[in-house]
């Protein structure tokens, strides 16, 4: 079943184009990482958008979904046991805002 998951996922380096909902910046003093979750839930983090991105991530609030492109650069498993995927590279393309 593991198995099974792992070789269905996206190799490290594809590029891929992603809808998700913006959920918080965790900020320490040399670096953030900004957290998103697709529609399964599953948790999806970067470090920022590369400079041309037509929308920043400073421009968004809780709860905004988006429309953006970006790789994969790591699968990794938090100390809780959540299961997480970094992506870099990242362009937002459009923000389609959150639930009124």
């Amino acid at each position: 079943e593991k198995m099974n998951k792992i070789l269905k996922r996206p190799q490290i380096g594809d590029k891929l184009d992603f809808f998700i909902k913006y959920k918080e910046t965790k900020t320490w003093p040399n670096f953030s990482i900004h957290n998103f979750e697709n529609r399964k839930g599953e948790l999806i983090s970067m470090y920022g958008t590369v400079k041309n991105s037509p929308i920043k991530i400073e421009d968004l609030v809780a709860g905004d979904c988006v429309e953006c492109s970006g790789r994969i650069a790591k699968y990794s498993t938090l100390r809780d046991g959540t299961e997480v995927t970094r992506i870099s590279h990242v362009k937002i393309i459009e923000n389609k805002g959150g639930k009124k």
